[in-house]
């Protein structure tokens, strides 16, 4: 399994957290980590590894849970729950934007 691709995917959501504010207004750090996440590991299954991109994406997230992208799944779950803990913390302030929030 390609294990760079674990620190590549952290790198791109600290690159997408780098840029300015009304950049991230219109592309989130999720999607630039997403989409440079995607783009390198079919960059490197293709330039490396001689892969077609299907099969260059399997070693990022195999059926064996031994990939890159396992790894980072497998913390989702604690990063939801630290999420949640975060968003108790403010719901005073998320009650007075409520209506903000809601319509958009």
């Amino acid at each position: 399994p390609v294990f760079f691709m674990v620190p590549f995917s952290v790198a791109a959501l600290q690159f997408g957290r780098s840029l300015p504010p009304r950049v991230r207004t219109y592309l989130p750090p999720i999607v630039t980590c997403g989409a440079l996440a995607l783009a390198g590991c079919l960059a490197f299954g293709m330039l490396r590894l001689g892969l077609d991109w299907e099969a260059a994406l399997q070693t990022y997230r195999t059926a064996a849970g031994d990939g890159p992208g396992d790894l980072l799944y497998s913390q989702a779950s604690p990063v939801v729950v630290a999420l949640g803990f975060r968003l108790f913390e403010q719901r005073r302030r998320l009650k007075e934007e409520a209506v903000g929030l809601v319509v958009g």
